[in-house]
């Protein structure tokens, strides 16, 4: 997804970004500018209802070599995290709700500095419905207040970078075949 981000900003006359993914050989924090991922997950489920839990961490180089630009490299540091909790009401109806928190640098979670503090981090409540039509159909409906904008692209003329949290209905459906 990083790479057709790129393509997609290289195509419209600007910088392009290459993300380096270079794999560490050992886990965990590694010395300053060299990347790393951490990744923990829980879920224990007990009768109809399901728990969650997850943290992400990683670093990453990124090269911008920009038509005119002299070639320059950026470390980002973002973490995340989600809980969430569903319930089955039956073989086809379940509800949940979850909060995450994402924040673009670990160093910098308040946004400082940036000319849009709310780039640096988002914030998400969302609660869900899900109904399982048949064996290979599921139909889901999610509603989420979200505060922050760090995850959106073509951000320059949205109206919420002043902090304002707003709405966003999402509509999906799977076919399982």
């Amino acid at each position: 997804m990083v790479e057709h981000a790129a393509q997609r900003l290289a195509r419209r006359g600007g910088d392009e970004l290459r993300p380096r993914f270079d794999v560490p050989r050992r886990h965990g924090p590694a010395e300053p500018g060299s990347p790393f991922t951490q990744h923990y997950s829980l879920e224990y489920n007990w009768n109809s209802w399901t728990f969650q839990a997850e943290y992400l961490r990683f670093r990453i180089n990124y090269e911008n070599t920009g038509a005119g630009a002299p070639p320059s490299t950026k470390l980002i540091e973002p973490d995340s995290w989600y809980v969430s909790a569903a319930y089955r009401f039956n073989k086809w109806f379940e509800a949940g709700t979850y909060y995450s928190e994402y924040y673009a640098d670990v160093n910098n979670r308040q946004g400082a500095g940036l000319q849009f503090p709310s780039d640096g981090s988002q914030k998400d409540a969302a609660l869900a419905l899900r109904f399982d039509a048949t064996d290979w159909w599921i139909i889901k409906a999610e509603v989420h207040y979200i505060r922050g904008t760090a995850q959106l692209l073509d951000n320059a003329d949205n109206p919420v970078r002043n902090g304002d949290g707003w709405w966003m209905l999402g509509l999906k459906t799977t076919f399982s075949f």
